[in-house]
């Protein structure tokens, strides 16, 4: 019996293409001169021919390879792919599955050699326009780039987008977008450059922020990378023929002529696909942004070369030479970490006294965070005995080991994990296809509506993204333990055996290797310690 599977494809935002409706209606008129008349219907709206990550297309699939369809027919070639590979790939299966595919509009005839081939060369030149497409639009938006105009994304703090219309010579509407003033945000930028340059130190400039209570746009705490983002972005200098010899010095072309009134933008500073690793300087493009900027040249050089002067200088968290826990002791006031402090020489034994200190409430000056410190010698040998006594008790161990195996188990992520890289994979060819409407359109409303549809589907992603992380760690807790297990044991064993004769670096290795976290209430006296591959 012959069945038909039809496959339609649209994408949503796409300003031109042939309906799915009219796609249907093509292909059911087709298979009335084949004498098919049963057929499943397989649709796609809002994808990209791109990827073939697509619910309906990999159903499709699935379904052919049940015997469920004879036949797979598209009303065009890229409705089914505009990729070579993934094309071929497709006609690899569909000839092992015995199953014939039609396009309609091409009529490609797959019994044949000649048939076989024009599908190939068809689906090159759809790769090919799709991809000429990203470039177009990629080279259109560096280009714009280089006018100082603001192109979309997370504004910068003391500034917010505005749109500015105009009429071009043709006497047509136009617009596009700047960056403005926000005078409260503005004076924290001021505040910010001011106190580093006062107090020569991002730690110190964080402490000012947090015990006067100052909190980030999105009402966050302050935190030295987020000084550090603030302190090197060149929109807030006012940009001088200083400021354009200092970028040229580093091989960094900056495009417009300074008026020492407006900032300097930057763009193409990273790799598209690693979102993350740096271009070489001389491909980034630094323009004279259409925004004013708030820092003088004068002072902006001078905080870079403050920077520049305290690159090499780690933060002061104390000498982990003479503590164990640094780096799993925390806070249970506010969750910070608590770092080496060191009290004065006792005079009998000659040496000083250390503690352990939550950072947050140093970093604040005691404002947000009261936390007593912990003696570090007495915490530690707490903290040694304890350890010991778990792992020395073999039957303990074990059943605590299965009981928490059993319940992280209960909350196993793969699907989870799945279905959010779904999304994130429709959010990518959803703004693709938003980039493509755009370069296409010339109506304002339109434009508008599409940016700011691209601004939600960025944070969209970024959210997805940090709950995949949070996901996979404990996903890879329970890989651990399904995998690991044995060793998992064997490791808390060996630490019994070894922690009485290691030396300080030993030491520091085996907690490291058996303890998750350790917790500090200064108020209580209490410890909380969380074992890797156990409950608390």
């Amino acid at each position: 019996m012959k069945v038909a599977g039809i496959y339609t494809r649209k994408s949503k935002y796409s300003a031109k293409g042939d309906s799915i409706e009219q796609q249907i209606s093509v292909c059911k008129e087709y298979l009335k001169r084949l004498d098919i008349e049963d057929f499943l219907i397989y649709q796609d709206e809002g994808f990209s021919g791109k990827s073939t990550d697509r619910p309906m297309y990999k159903q499709m699939l699935k379904d052919a390879n049940s015997n469920k369809i004879s036949h797979i027919i598209c009303y065009r070639l890229d409705r089914i792919s505009r990729n070579v590979a993934d094309f071929a790939i497709l006609k690899r299966e569909l000839d092992r599955l015995e199953i014939d595919f039609i396009s309609v509009s091409e009529q490609f005839d797959t019994t044949t050699p000649i048939g076989r081939a024009m599908m190939l060369i068809s689906s090159v030149f759809s790769q090919l326009e799709r991809e000429s497409i990203s470039e177009r639009i990629r080279d259109n938006m560096l280009e714009l780039s280089k006018t100082g105009r603001w192109l979309g994304g997370t504004t910068p703090l003391g500034y917010k987008s505005e749109q500015v219309t105009f009429e071009d010579p043709n006497g047509k509407e136009r617009y596009y977008f700047k960056l403005i003033h926000v005078p409260k945000e503005v004076d924290m930028v001021k505040d910010i450059y001011s106190k580093y340059l006062e107090l020569k130190s991002m730690t110190q400039v964080v402490k000012y922020l947090l015990s006067h209570n100052m909190k980030t746009r999105k009402n966050t705490e302050w935190a030295r990378s987020k000084i550090s983002y603030i302190l090197k972005n060149p929109v807030y200098v006012k940009a001088t023929k200083s400021i354009i010899d200092f970028f040229e010095k580093e091989g960094i072309l900056v495009f417009g002529e300074p008026d020492g009134a407006h900032g300097i933008l930057t763009y193409n500073k990273t790799k598209e696909k690693s979102g993350s690793k740096l271009r070489d300087p001389s491909e980034w493009i630094f323009a004279i942004a259409n925004a004013e900027g708030i820092i003088s040249d004068e002072d902006w050089l001078k905080t870079q070369k403050l920077l520049l002067e305290n690159k090499d200088k780690a933060p002061r968290m104390g000498k982990t030479n003479t503590a164990l826990l640094t780096g799993l002791l925390r806070c249970a006031e506010c969750g910070n970490y608590m770092s080496v402090k060191y009290g004065a020489i006792n005079t009998e034994t000659k040496k000083r006294k250390f503690y352990y200190a939550c950072h947050f409430k140093y970093d604040s000056g005691c404002a947000r965070c009261q936390n007593n410190n912990a003696d570090a010698i007495q915490l530690e040998t707490v903290v040694l005995n304890e350890l010991k006594e778990i792992c020395c008790d073999s039957g303990l161990l074990v059943e605590r080991l299965k009981k928490y195996k059993n319940e992280i188990q209960k909350g196993s992520t793969e699907t989870d994990i799945q279905n959010l890289n779904e999304l994130i994979i429709q959010s990518d060819i959803s703004i693709e296809n938003l980039l493509t409407t755009l370069s296409l359109t010339s109506d304002k409303d339109i434009s508008k509506s599409i940016i700011n549809r691209m601004e939600v589907l960025n944070i969209q992603k970024k959210d997805y993204n940090s709950k995949i992380k949070i996901l996979m760690k404990s996903d890879d807790l329970v890989k651990e333990y399904q995998i690991n297990l044995d060793a998992l044991v064997q490791s808390y064993f060996r630490f019994s055996n070894m922690i009485d004769f290691a030396t300080h670096d030993e030491k520091k290795i085996l907690i490291s290797s058996i303890v998750k976290k350790i917790t500090w209430d200064g108020k209580t006296k209490k410890v909380k310690l969380e074992l890797v591959g156990a409950d608390s």
